[in-house]
């Protein structure tokens, strides 16, 4: 009874250890669901401030050829430096943007690679339980047997007892 006890209990704590890597595999993989939010939310907030830029150059540009036109001699140096500040936020921004979306595509590509690592660990874990319910099967059927035949050991000792 024992040896067949022992690889139940074997079995039982492959399975415990594969259900902490499944768990531990399913922590990081949520950790990347959050760096990839995070991404997402840097990516449209630095997506806004290049349209509020890219608007203010816009209109700049407007007001000069419109009505800043007529005062354009008062206001040439004013409106030259307002123009290349404006340029090169956004400028900046875009840069900047660029570099975020980078960060945005390493991120969703480590949550691709988080993701198939749990469902392989799951996968592993299943399999060990699926070797439990086989060895626990094993185990009671051996225990079955072993019992069928002291009972018919007793059977035949009590049987030949009463012939004497």
């Amino acid at each position: 009874m024992t040896s067949q006890a022992s690889p139940v209990r074997e079995r039982a704590q492959l399975v415990r250890l594969r259900a902490l890597r499944t768990r531990a595999a399913e922590r990081h993989c949520e950790a990347c669901r959050r760096e990839v939010a995070e991404a997402c939310a840097a990516v449209e907030i630095r997506e806004a401030r290049v349209a509020e830029w890219r608007r203010l150059r816009t209109a700049l540009a407007a007001w000069v050829v419109g009505p800043g036109a007529q005062e354009l001699a008062r206001f040439a140096a004013p409106a030259t430096a307002r123009r290349q500040h404006l340029a090169e936020q956004h400028e900046r921004d875009e840069y900047a943007l660029r570099g975020e979306v980078r960060e945005l595509e390493a991120a969703r590509e480590r949550l691709m690679r988080a993701r198939a690592h749990w469902m392989r660990e799951r996968l592993r874990e299943d399999e060990a339980r699926g070797m439990l319910r086989g060895a626990t099967r094993a185990a009671i059927i051996a225990r079955e047997e072993l019992q069928a035949t002291e009972l018919a050991e007793a059977a035949a000792l009590r049987g030949a007892g009463a012939w004497r």
